[in-house]
Protein backbone atom coordinates (compact mmCIF):
# COMPACT_ATOMS: atom_id res chain seq x y z
CA UNK A 1 0.00 0.00 0.00
CA UNK A 2 1.12 3.62 -0.38
CA UNK A 3 -0.23 5.88 2.01
CA UNK A 4 -0.80 9.03 -0.41
CA UNK A 5 -1.22 12.07 2.66
CA UNK A 6 -2.09 15.70 2.51
CA UNK A 7 -4.26 18.01 3.77
CA UNK A 8 -7.71 18.95 3.11
CA UNK A 9 -8.33 20.43 -0.04
CA UNK A 10 -4.46 19.71 -1.14
CA UNK A 11 -6.43 17.29 -4.01
CA UNK A 12 -5.43 14.05 -2.82
CA UNK A 13 -8.57 12.66 -4.11
CA UNK A 14 -8.27 14.31 -7.93
CA UNK A 15 -4.74 12.94 -7.54
CA UNK A 16 -5.35 9.30 -6.72
CA UNK A 17 -8.35 9.68 -9.83
CA UNK A 18 -5.32 10.29 -11.88
CA UNK A 19 -3.06 7.98 -10.38
CA UNK A 20 -5.71 5.26 -10.94
CA UNK A 21 -6.33 6.07 -14.25
CA UNK A 22 -3.03 5.58 -15.42
CA UNK A 23 -1.67 3.01 -13.23
CA UNK A 24 -5.17 0.55 -13.16
CA UNK A 25 -4.45 0.56 -9.10
CA UNK A 26 -7.51 1.26 -7.12
CA UNK A 27 -7.69 4.27 -4.24
CA UNK A 28 -9.54 4.07 -0.87
CA UNK A 29 -10.04 7.27 0.99
CA UNK A 30 -9.28 7.19 4.59
CA UNK A 31 -12.31 8.88 5.84
CA UNK A 32 -14.52 7.59 3.15
CA UNK A 33 -13.63 4.46 4.93
CA UNK A 34 -14.04 5.52 8.27
CA UNK A 35 -17.50 7.06 7.33
CA UNK A 36 -18.56 3.65 6.13
CA UNK A 37 -17.96 2.03 8.90
CA UNK A 38 -18.95 4.55 11.52
CA UNK A 39 -22.22 5.84 10.15
CA UNK A 40 -21.77 9.03 10.54
CA UNK A 41 -20.68 12.10 7.77
CA UNK A 42 -17.60 14.52 9.13
CA UNK A 43 -18.28 18.43 9.78
CA UNK A 44 -17.42 20.48 6.87
CA UNK A 45 -15.64 22.49 9.62
CA UNK A 46 -12.69 19.82 9.27
CA UNK A 47 -12.81 19.35 12.88
CA UNK A 48 -12.24 15.77 14.58
CA UNK A 49 -13.73 15.22 17.90
CA UNK A 50 -11.98 11.43 18.10
CA UNK A 51 -8.78 11.26 16.10
CA UNK A 52 -7.49 8.22 18.19
CA UNK A 53 -10.58 6.48 18.08
CA UNK A 54 -11.62 7.08 14.56
CA UNK A 55 -8.31 4.96 13.40
CA UNK A 56 -9.86 1.95 14.88
CA UNK A 57 -12.35 2.37 12.17
CA UNK A 58 -9.97 2.84 9.19
CA UNK A 59 -7.60 -0.11 10.70
CA UNK A 60 -10.71 -2.32 10.68
CA UNK A 61 -11.94 -0.96 7.21
CA UNK A 62 -8.54 -1.78 5.38
CA UNK A 63 -8.25 -5.00 7.15
CA UNK A 64 -11.11 -5.69 4.65
CA UNK A 65 -9.58 -4.45 1.59
CA UNK A 66 -9.03 -7.34 -0.65
CA UNK A 67 -6.39 -5.79 -3.08
CA UNK A 68 -2.36 -6.42 -2.90
CA UNK A 69 -1.87 -3.26 -3.81
CA UNK A 70 -3.28 0.01 -3.82
CA UNK A 71 -3.16 3.75 -2.64
CA UNK A 72 -4.66 4.63 0.52
CA UNK A 73 -5.63 8.65 0.79
CA UNK A 74 -5.25 9.96 4.73
CA UNK A 75 -3.87 12.28 6.82
CA UNK A 76 -0.64 12.16 9.36
CA UNK A 77 -2.26 15.17 10.73
CA UNK A 78 -5.74 16.61 11.75
CA UNK A 79 -7.29 19.65 13.28
CA UNK A 80 -8.83 18.52 16.46
CA UNK A 81 -11.97 19.51 18.15
CA UNK A 82 -10.65 22.60 19.33
CA UNK A 83 -9.14 23.66 15.77
CA UNK A 84 -5.23 22.76 16.66
CA UNK A 85 -3.30 20.24 14.22
CA UNK A 86 -2.87 16.84 16.31
CA UNK A 87 -0.71 13.94 15.00
CA UNK A 88 -2.77 10.85 14.11
CA UNK A 89 -1.34 8.34 16.30
CA UNK A 90 1.76 6.68 15.53
CA UNK A 91 0.55 2.99 16.52
CA UNK A 92 -2.05 3.47 13.59
CA UNK A 93 0.82 3.78 10.91
CA UNK A 94 2.67 0.93 12.47
CA UNK A 95 -0.65 -1.76 11.96
CA UNK A 96 -1.07 -0.21 8.19
CA UNK A 97 1.44 -2.19 6.24
CA UNK A 98 2.49 0.82 4.46
CA UNK A 99 5.14 0.27 1.10
CA UNK A 100 5.49 3.98 0.66
CA UNK A 101 4.82 7.56 1.08
CA UNK A 102 3.87 9.90 -0.68
CA UNK A 103 2.46 13.15 0.33
CA UNK A 104 1.02 16.17 -1.92
CA UNK A 105 1.40 19.80 -1.00
CA UNK A 106 -0.04 23.11 -2.30
CA UNK A 107 0.03 26.45 -1.85
CA UNK A 108 -1.89 27.00 1.29
CA UNK A 109 -3.63 30.49 -0.19
CA UNK A 110 -5.02 28.24 -2.75
CA UNK A 111 -5.61 25.20 -0.37
CA UNK A 112 -7.75 28.02 1.81
CA UNK A 113 -9.61 28.96 -1.13
CA UNK A 114 -10.48 25.47 -2.61
CA UNK A 115 -11.91 25.01 0.61
CA UNK A 116 -13.76 28.35 1.25
CA UNK A 117 -15.45 27.61 -1.92
CA UNK A 118 -16.27 23.58 -1.14
CA UNK A 119 -17.59 24.22 2.53
CA UNK A 120 -18.96 27.44 2.76
CA UNK A 121 -16.82 27.98 5.56
CA UNK A 122 -14.02 30.70 6.35
CA UNK A 123 -10.99 28.57 7.06
CA UNK A 124 -7.73 30.74 8.57
CA UNK A 125 -4.49 30.08 6.33
CA UNK A 126 -2.53 30.41 9.44
CA UNK A 127 -4.02 27.43 10.79
CA UNK A 128 -3.32 25.50 7.66
CA UNK A 129 -0.12 26.48 6.90
CA UNK A 130 0.56 24.99 10.01
CA UNK A 131 -1.37 21.59 9.50
CA UNK A 132 0.59 21.70 5.88
CA UNK A 133 3.88 22.06 7.62
CA UNK A 134 3.48 19.54 10.32
CA UNK A 135 1.67 17.21 7.88
CA UNK A 136 5.27 16.98 5.77
CA UNK A 137 7.47 16.65 8.94
CA UNK A 138 5.58 13.82 10.55
CA UNK A 139 4.84 12.04 7.42
CA UNK A 140 8.73 12.27 6.71
CA UNK A 141 9.14 11.08 10.27
CA UNK A 142 6.80 8.14 9.86
CA UNK A 143 8.81 6.98 6.65
CA UNK A 144 11.75 7.55 8.31
CA UNK A 145 10.05 5.12 11.53
CA UNK A 146 8.86 2.27 9.00
CA UNK A 147 11.76 2.27 6.87
CA UNK A 148 9.74 3.04 3.75
CA UNK A 149 10.42 5.12 1.05
CA UNK A 150 9.15 8.99 0.80
CA UNK A 151 8.53 11.83 -1.90
CA UNK A 152 6.23 14.60 -1.35
CA UNK A 153 4.91 16.25 -4.54
CA UNK A 154 3.29 19.72 -5.34
CA UNK A 155 -0.48 19.09 -6.26
CA UNK A 156 -0.09 20.55 -9.72
CA UNK A 157 3.22 18.71 -10.33
CA UNK A 158 3.21 16.31 -13.49
CA UNK A 159 1.25 13.42 -12.81
CA UNK A 160 3.42 11.66 -14.88
CA UNK A 161 6.48 11.61 -12.53
CA UNK A 162 4.02 10.70 -9.49
CA UNK A 163 3.16 7.47 -11.78
CA UNK A 164 6.39 6.87 -12.56
CA UNK A 165 7.91 6.70 -8.95
CA UNK A 166 4.64 5.03 -7.88
CA UNK A 167 5.38 2.37 -11.41
CA UNK A 168 9.16 2.09 -9.11
CA UNK A 169 7.51 1.53 -5.88
CA UNK A 170 4.95 -1.53 -7.05
CA UNK A 171 7.57 -2.72 -9.69
CA UNK A 172 4.73 -2.34 -12.38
Amino acid sequence: MIFIGGIHGVGKSYFCEQITEQTGLKAYSASKLITEIKHEQFKSDKLIADIGGNQNYLLDAVGKISDKEYLLDGHFCLLNSAGEVERVPLDTFKQLHINAIMVIYDDVSKVVERLNTRDGIKHREVTFEKFQNEELSYAEEIAEFLCVPFTSTKSESDIVDAVKQINKWFKI
